[in-house]
């Protein structure tokens, strides 16, 4: 008998504390209690490039951000000339910056997303966890109200063009805030400060395939590095000794970072899929030879092929096709 009042009261201290932690994480806007049952994901960045910079809220001070960093809201991110972010809010909302871009993480809740883009180019794939959560971007001169869609944001202090790649969004501009505009499927609209939202123009087929291979583009998973300058003999997996510095420079970061590693090999679009699949496969494998010889442990990497089935660049052009042939260096979470 007292053992099972023991019992009893143990389980109920148990269901008290759940209860408890999960009231605390419901009033930050970190649950929905709802079937089933969703849970808020920090922010993080999973891809940068070139010149990035972070500031905390009311801080005058820049710093350099890693990739895996978690954001704060109130986040300010800056990209240089040749900067370049991906930065995933949850599992299926995921926004690429642009160079020479600035923006403000203001919220990213369950109940509320918002951001500002101050000035520059940012990419954004939102989707909505639930039809009452709200997301909203603004730019100097525009609020969107995001009903689940892939947009594109060009901001400047005087004037902004939305781009629709699918979905609905709504378009005000908050000096008339009575006049509404709804952007739909492939469409866009400038607007420019102390005016209406332009009428709908449908984008033309060559910004349609830009910036939809942008958005397909942006890095869900943590990304340590992407390459390009590793060399290898035509058709082969063989290294060439050129690439020597970005090897030993690989070896260097991998080393730092002491996490698990998988290695995914990436080829332009050109010949047979099954024969990009083997060429892209063997030559992850010749990179994680070379990490193994200089010491990482084998455990710690994985390697992956995809041969041309993940273009970022069009690979009509020489220049795509080099920007396609990579390698990327994904963190194992």
């Amino acid at each position: 008998m007292r053992k099972g009042i023991i019992i009893g009261i143990i389980i109920l201290a148990v269901v008290a504390a759940a209860g408890g932690t999960a009231f605390y994480f419901y009033s930050r806007d970190a649950l929905v209690m709802r079937s089933p049952l969703l849970v808020q994901e920090t922010p993080i960045i999973t891809y940068l490039s070139g010149e990035v910079y972070f500031s905390e809220k009311d801080s005058q001070e820049w710093f350099e951000p890693e990739a895996g960093q978690k954001l704060k809201q109130g986040t300010l991110l800056r990209t240089g000339i040749d900067g370049e972010m991906d930065i995933r809010l949850s599992a299926e909302t995921l926004l690429r910056m642009d160079h020479d871009s600035l923006m403000v993480l203001e919220q990213s809740t369950l109940k509320n997303v918002e951001l500002t883009v101050e000035d520059g180019r940012v990419y954004g794939r939102f989707h909505k966890l639930f039809s009452d959560q709200d997301i909203t971007v603004n730019t100097p001169t525009v609020v969107a109200g995001i009903r689940g869609t892939d947009l594109v944001f060009e901001a400047s202090q005087d004037e902004s063009t939305i781009y629709a790649l699918s979905g609905i969004t709504e378009i005000i501009n908050p000096d008339f805030p009575e006049e509404k505009l709804l952007l739909s499927f492939q469409q866009k609209t400038n607007v420019e400060k102390g005016k209406s939202p332009s009428a709908p123009e449908q984008m033309a087929n060559f910004e349609v395939q830009e910036f939809q291979k942008t958005l397909n583009a942006i890095h869900t998973q943590t990304v340590l590095l992407v390459t390009r300058a590793i060399q290898f003999k035509a058709n082969s997996a063989e290294i060439l000794d050129s690439s020597g510095p970005e090897l030993e420079n690989l070896y260097q970061q991998v080393d730092k970072s002491k996490h698990r590693i998988r290695i995914q090999g990436h080829t332009a679009d050109i010949g047979y899929s099954a024969a990009q699949y083997t060429l892209s496969l063997d030559r992850a494998k010749a990179i994680k030879e070379y990490l193994v010889e200089q010491g990482i442990s084998a455990r710690r990497l994985e390697v992956e092929g995809f041969g041309g089935t993940k273009p970022v660049a069009d690979n009509s052009t020489d220049e795509g096709k080099a920007r396609n042939r990579r390698v990327e260096f994904v963190i194992i979470e």
